[in-house]
């Protein structure tokens, strides 16, 4: 015997053809099919779960009743499972919805968002309002009348022990400065500077005529950092540098011959007598290029006769060997 389908339609017969009424299951037996059993489901609450088995023109077995009655429950599943589908539809299509429409008025990157309006944006503001005020420091005093005539004495010490340009914060130098800084005219001052210049210049002049060069030297430099605006501490700064110059040469000592030359230069790069004595120096070393270089840089300018005539004597001298 076929196990029981209930979901095979059996074939039509004349207990099958009998009119089935609206909520109404008809279970069929596919070997004995004109035994029909009906089932009529009720309408109520809880009439699932209670059906009625009307009897066909047949009696069933026990076991198709049974077999009738488990096929009853596959409805209410079905019917269970539909209205999960149309909830899921329905939930899906709000979701994409809002989707959409948040593409649409939602904004872009690309695009200005207008920033909410200001709770001031009534108010009057006065013109000083955005402008951010700096606390500034409150001025420096200026040197009182005690505290310039110690700095001044300060400076006599100074100067009288050589301090004239260092060490750094007890030199005459800086505290000149520093009066001068606060009073520009302070004739005391001025006065201190013009003697301090003097008693330098005196004491670069003994020197050089001792022939000490570096005592002399220094002296210079410090009488032309107290004075920048004056030139005669530059001259005889460059005299000084051309004699230490000569005299290195005249040991044959190239190297500090060399770098006094240049130091010379710095002072006054035009200087015939400087060129000439560079050109002296290259020409020790036999480098005849550069010496022949400088002296006829010499010759253009615009020197004495006699200068001239030593120059073009050298000249000649250096062309020689080059050939």
């Amino acid at each position: 015997e076929a196990a029981f389908d209930p979901t095979v339609a059996s074939p039509p017969t004349a207990a099958a053809a009998r009119t089935v009424s609206p909520g109404e299951v008809v279970i069929a037996d596919h070997v004995q099919s004109e035994t029909i059993a009906r089932v009529r489901m009720g309408t109520g609450a809880g009439a699932l779960n209670a059906p009625t088995i009307v009897p066909g023109s047949g009696e069933l077995p026990p076991d198709r009743v049974a077999q009738g009655l488990a096929a009853t429950q596959m409805v209410p599943a079905i019917t269970l499972q539909r209205r999960g589908l149309l909830i899921g539809g329905a939930v899906l299509a709000g979701v994409l919805g809002v989707g959409i429409m948040a593409a649409i008025f939602w904004p872009r990157g690309d695009q200005a968002v207008t920033p909410p309006p200001r709770l001031d944006a009534g108010r009057a503001r006065s013109p000083d309002a955005a402008v951010v005020k700096i606390k500034q420091p409150p001025p420096k005093a200026k040197l009182t009348a005690e505290e310039v005539e110690r700095l001044l004495e300060w400076a006599k010490r100074a100067a009288e022990g050589g301090r004239y340009i260092s060490p750094k914060g007890d030199n005459a130098l800086e505290l000149l400065d520093r009066v001068e800084g606060d009073h520009p005219e302070h004739p005391q001052a001025i006065a201190l500077r013009q003697q301090l210049c003097a008693k330098l210049k005196l004491a670069a002049a003994k020197a050089t005529r001792k022939r000490q060069y570096a005592v002399a030297e220094h002296r210079l430099q410090a009488w032309m950092t107290l004075d920048p605006l004056s030139a005669k501490p530059k001259q005889q700064l460059f005299a000084i540098y051309l004699a230490q110059a000569r005299l290195a040469l005249g040991k044959n000592k190239l190297k500090p011959a060399g770098d006094y030359v240049k130091s010379a230069l710095a002072l006054s790069p035009q200087s015939p007598g400087a060129i000439e004595l560079r050109g002296d120096i290259a020409a020790k070393k036999r480098k005849w290029a550069l010496a022949v270089k400088d002296y006829e840089t010499v010759l253009e300018a615009d020197v004495g006769k006699a200068f001239k005539k030593r120059v073009q004597q050298k000249l000649k001298a250096v062309r020689k060997k080059v050939r």
